[in-house]
């Protein structure tokens, strides 16, 4: 799919829609990310790999690049018009980013990584919430296997508050959506619905539509969000010698875990 005609002009405005419409989901999305890279920029040096697991049009992995001039990373997804305006959007990033199609729903997803091993870290945000809990483990067990030893992982997602503090969990939902509808009045911004109806309306994005139709199909996404307690079981599970909630804002979370 890579021959897709995507002007760098057209990809970048959607990707800037994009952004906008996640932060009206997640009004702190550019405070968790800059929490990811204060942990990064704390324990690994200045020249080093990542992986970014469900990278999307890349808004983490540039952020990332932005932020350490030095490193490199390694940007993984499956969904066909996410990698198509990523790599129209940002190419390469002087020749620091790498674009991989691959699919984390399947265990072995790290065989089409170019140099699979001896990454510094392993990062992610807002993807891994669409992978059952069984399925999480899977990425979690493999995530550790690229990394080296002393290697991190961190994990920027939504978990909510554990089911056995009910009524906290429902007070902490509630304050969640009253931030974003206020976000979202405050700033206009565009719902997941509206994003993809324009999406589906440019002509130019119909095999890029298609493809993505024939990989997921009817595929119902999982969000029932695990806890921060079920990342971290998953995470010690998967043979992390080290697993912790470094951040929090409601329901929006960054777990860290080292090898």
């Amino acid at each position: 799919m890579q021959g897709i005609a995507i002007s760098p002009k057209q990809a970048r405005e959607l990707i800037r829609r994009w952004d906008a419409m996640q932060e009206g989901y997640i009004a702190t999305r550019e405070a968790r990310f800059s929490r990811m890279f204060d942990i990064i920029g704390a324990g690994l040096p200045t020249r080093f790999r990542a992986l970014d697991l469900g990278c999307g049009p890349g808004s983490l992995s540039v952020r990332l690049l932005r932020r350490f001039p030095s490193a490199r990373v390694v940007a993984i997804d499956h969904d066909p018009l996410m990698l198509a305006l990523g790599r129209a959007g940002y190419g390469t990033f002087n020749g620091r980013l790498t674009w991989v199609d691959a699919d984390l729903r399947k265990e072995g997803w790290s065989r089409h990584i170019p140099q699979a091993r001896g990454f510094d870290a392993v990062v992610s945000t807002t993807a891994l919430h669409w992978l059952t809990p069984t399925r999480l483990g899977w990425v979690y067990r493999e995530a550790r296997s690229v990394l080296r030893r002393g290697g991190i992982l961190l994990n920027g997602d939504k978990a909510p508050i554990d089911g056995r503090a009910k009524s906290l969990a429902e007070r902490c939902e509630r304050a969640l959506q009253d931030s974003q509808h206020a976000y979202s009045q405050e700033h206009q911004s565009e719902g997941w619905e509206t994003w993809w109806a324009n999406i589906e309306r440019m002509p130019s994005m119909t095999e890029l539509l298609t493809e993505r139709k024939r990989r997921y199909g009817s595929e119902s996404h999982h969000e029932d969000a695990l806890s921060a307690s079920g990342h971290l079981t998953r995470l010690r599970r998967a043979g992390f010698r080290e697993a912790e909630v470094l951040w929090r804002d409601l329901s929006n979370i960054v777990v860290v875990a080292l090898k």
